[in-house]
Order: C-alpha cells, then structure tokens, then sequence
C-alpha cells in the first residue's frame, strides 16, 4: 500500500463508515445515546425527506473536512503543537515484512482525498 492507496482506503471504507455512523444515530439512537443525541434524533425525524438529505450532504461535508485535516497534519503542513520546532509525523504502512512511508513522498496526502 503506499500513500494513494492509503487515501483511496479511507474514501472507500472509512468515509462512508463514518457517513453512515453518523446518519444512522440520527435516524435510530441506541439505549446509549445522551440526551443531545436523542435531541438531535427527534429534531431529525421531523424533517421532511428534502431537509433531511440537506442534513446528509451538512455530515457527508463534516466528514471530508475532518478528514482533510487529519491528513494535512500527518502530512507535516499543519501542526497540532503550540509553539515553534514541533514535531512532524512519519506514517508507515507494514506488511508481512515490508515497510512503506505512506506521507512524506511526492504527493500531500490530503490532496488526494
């Protein structure tokens, strides 16, 4: 896997994971839900059906940005320290013995996203 992969991962399987996560607490909050959840939840369901993709495409959006900056701090172009001479991060995929940095090389991966 290297850093295009590594991208095309998270857009094929964790983007829509978290979508769906999200959605799906809105739609049907669990015995665990808090109070703002559940708040939430009822406010949701009495949306009409055009309202409530709004609110899709308002999470599908929060999602990406999310993401997008994850991405521009593992890519060393953003930091999450106060101060000067912070660190940087080094990210690595590993499999059966091979070793690829998956930032760091020609591309940014929140370009790729």
């Amino acid at each position: 896997m290297d850093g295009k992969e590594f991208v095309s991962s998270i857009r094929k399987f964790l983007m829509p994971e978290s979508i769906s996560g999200c959605m799906k607490q809105l739609e049907k909050p669990n015995k665990l839900s808090s109070a703002d959840e559940l708040g939430a939840s009822t406010w949701y369901k009495r949306l009409s059906s055009e309202e409530q993709s709004i609110v899709r495409g308002i999470v599908t959006r929060a999602v990406h940005s999310t993401l997008f900056g994850i991405l521009v701090v593992l890519d060393n172009c953003d930091t999450i320290e106060e101060g000067e001479g912070g660190g940087g991060f080094e990210l690595y995929y590993s499999k059966e013995g091979t070793r690829v940095q998956l930032n760091g090389q020609t591309d940014d991966l929140h370009d790729m996203l």
